[in-house]
């Protein structure tokens, strides 16, 4: 029921009050309503589906990113000991190498262990696509440090020599 007064001014005993009773009142704003929940219904689904787009963009983007900067890293991995190779390589072409038998087998020494080097290289990302399935192992083991780094000497004294310079390596470390 709806009221009001007609002429607020009146005196009070000549007031007149407008009442209005709408009986279908209930029904008519449900029927009003029925025709929005669809809309809302509607809206609050793409509003979801739009959420979770934003979302898995971002996170293929961020795998996308992961992505690049494993290739770019086992790029500049690959490069290294293609390039030692490529160096010794080079060094087989000299004369006074193929004439001194020392030179000659650190030489072949390096090729070795950079094709080693490459070949650990590719296992690690063959190994890495294993971890990604679920079906790789870890195997943890002890290493030598002074035969890693003594590795690591041999190989870049070859570069060091060609522009001039020497490496020298000292294993004071004692075992722990």
């Amino acid at each position: 029921v709806f009221s009001a007064v007609l002429f607020p001014k009146d005196p009070e005993s000549k007031r007149n009050v407008l009442k209005v009773f709408f009986p279908t009142q209930s029904s008519y704003i449900y029927a009003s309503i029925k025709f929005m929940i669809p809309s809302f219904v509607f809206t609050f689904i793409l509003m979801f589906i739009f959420i979770y787009t934003i979302v898995v963009i971002f996170r293929q983007k961020k795998l996308s990113e992961i992505k690049n900067d494993f290739i770019n890293n086992m790029t500049h991995e690959f490069k290294t000991p293609i390039s030692t190779i490529s160096l010794a390589g080079q060094m087989l072409n000299d004369e006074t190498v193929l004439k001194s038998p020392t030179m000659m087998k650190h030489v072949s020494q390096v090729i070795t262990d950079e094709t080693k080097r490459l070949r650990f290289q590719v296992e690690k990302v063959l190994q890495m696509s294993l971890f990604d399935r679920g079906t790789a192992t870890i195997r943890l083991k002890d290493v030598d440090a002074h035969a890693i780094i003594d590795n690591v000497v041999s190989t870049y004294r070859i570069k060091a020599e060609k522009f001039g310079g020497h490496i020298t390596a000292d294993f004071s470390a004692e075992d722990s």
